[in-house]
């Protein structure tokens, strides 16, 4: 069972929609992806509560996908482990 919807005028609305919310969704990408670069335990959370102007709380939340877990960042894609990046461009590098 997720967090109750929020809704204005009978039309769900969620993230930066909410006129409360503290973050907009550019923030919360950045912070996911920040997050996914992180060591365990680094201090990177606290770093990222503080910059942003959340608790510590939030910060776990979103990583835990309580918050804001609909909202998905995608990794960059290596193209050198792929296909796309063939052998006369790596001599490139």
């Amino acid at each position: 069972m997720g967090a109750p919807v929020r809704t204005f005028g009978g039309i769900p609305r969620k993230g930066s929609e909410i006129k409360t919310a503290k973050l907009r969704e550019v923030d919360v990408v950045e912070i996911k992806r920040q997050l996914s670069l992180a060591l365990v335990d680094d201090g990177t959370a606290a770093r990222l509560a503080r910059a942003f102007n959340v608790s510590d709380s939030t910060i776990a939340s979103i990583k835990a996908g309580r918050t804001w877990g609909w909202l998905e960042v995608r990794k960059p894609i290596d193209l050198r482990q792929t296909d796309l990046f063939s052998e006369s461009q790596q001599g490139q590098e």
